[in-house]
């Protein structure tokens, strides 16, 4: 008696060809997961990373602050520099660029989460010459230290029209009045010599 000819899969040989499949599945998917979270974790870093460079950029910015005189009020100088909570807007003198500071004005506001800054070669409506900075995704607001007559340090939320520099410009989270909170970036204008 001859053996009938068997056509298709055995019970067997389809367990087996599920059993690989639902591990070829299951380490697809574990992949797909891996994935998405070194995905988040590089995203996470270079948002570190454009942070880092926004903030040392705003750092060199407030410190090549020039004074500038806008005018004079009873014989006293006024500079031209003007902040409030969400825009600063002054002259600068990128002072490593050559021995003779070529000065510009500069403008830096905060708006929709991003910090944009443009000078007098890139205006504020000009979306690809100007910089825009995102700094962090929490509200935040620029404020203005003056060394008061106790020599404390007292913050202001604008300047302006002043015989001078701001002590510190600050920018920091912007919450409730009183509310704790540490400063996201501090910088001390520095005088030239040549000023």
């Amino acid at each position: 008696m001859r053996k009938k000819q068997q056509r298709g899969l055995t019970l067997l040989e389809t367990l087996v060809a599920l059993v690989i499949l639902a591990g070829a599945f299951t380490a697809a998917l574990a992949m797909t997961r891996t994935a998405d979270r070194l995905n988040a974790a590089a995203q996470r870093r270079q948002t570190l990373v454009d942070n880092a460079y926004g903030i040392s950029r705003l750092r060199s910015l407030f410190e090549e602050v020039a004074p500038v005189v806008r005018a004079a009020r009873n014989g006293v100088p006024i500079l031209d520099f003007s902040g409030t909570a969400t825009e600063v807007s002054f002259f600068s003198a990128h002072l490593a660029a050559a021995e003779r500071a070529p000065i510009e004005r500069t403008t830096v506001r905060i708006a929709d989460g991003a910090i944009t800054i443009s000078s007098d070669h890139t205006p504020l409506g000009d979306p690809s010459a100007s910089r825009a900075l995102a700094i962090l995704d929490r509200a935040i607001r620029f404020q203005f230290g003056e060394i008061g007559a106790d020599g404390t340090l007292v913050f202001k939320d604008e300047w302006g029209d002043r015989p001078d520099l701001p002590a510190l410009i600050m920018i920091a989270p912007a919450t409730a009045p009183g509310a704790p909170q540490s400063p996201i970036l501090a910088a001390t204008p520095r005088l030239s010599p040549e000023f």
